[in-house]
């Protein structure tokens, strides 16, 4: 029973934020006055918008930077940074678990074959979305910006 128990542990653990909100993610930027124009490119690519917007873009984009934009307003431009997800994180619950648990003294005491593909499975998770982009997180996500007349 302990050993299903942890197979099912290790299988939800695995690639924790692929699971948790996938490759994709929605930036929004709003502004004051709104119909303004939203470009909002990165290394590879491009998305436009008219605030308020919400931009669907890569997990693993890079270099991010949005430029909103209106007539007669001055324009504003955000960077964003790139940062590992909370559910990424949580891959490496297995991976500390499993070599803990082996110990004689181990109140987690598990055999090395139940150790062994609970410690896979941590690895198996970092690396699954350390390679779909998933373990990313754009910050902002929300973006208000108030644009000043031009003249």
């Amino acid at each position: 029973m302990l050993r299903i128990f942890i197979v099912a542990l290790s299988l939800s653990a695995m690639s924790c934020a692929t699971i948790a909100h996938g490759v994709h993610e929605t930036i929004t930027i709003d502004s004051s006055p709104s119909g303004a124009n939203v470009d909002l490119k990165c290394q590879k690519i491009s998305r436009n918008g008219t605030t308020p917007a919400a931009i669907v873009i890569p997990r693993n984009a890079t270099d991010c930077v949005a430029t909103i934009s209106k007539s007669g307003f001055k324009t504003k431009t955000i960077a964003f940074d790139r940062a590992p997800t909370r559910a990424y994180w949580l891959n490496f619950i297995p991976v500390s678990v499993a070599p803990i648990s082996i110990a004689d003294n181990s109140p987690l005491h598990m055999s090395e074959e139940s150790a062994l593909p609970l410690l896979l499975f941590g690895i198996v998770g970092l690396g699954v979305d350390a390679f779909d982009g998933a373990m990313f997180k754009h910050e902002p996500s929300n973006v208000h910006v108030m644009l000043e007349s031009s003249s």
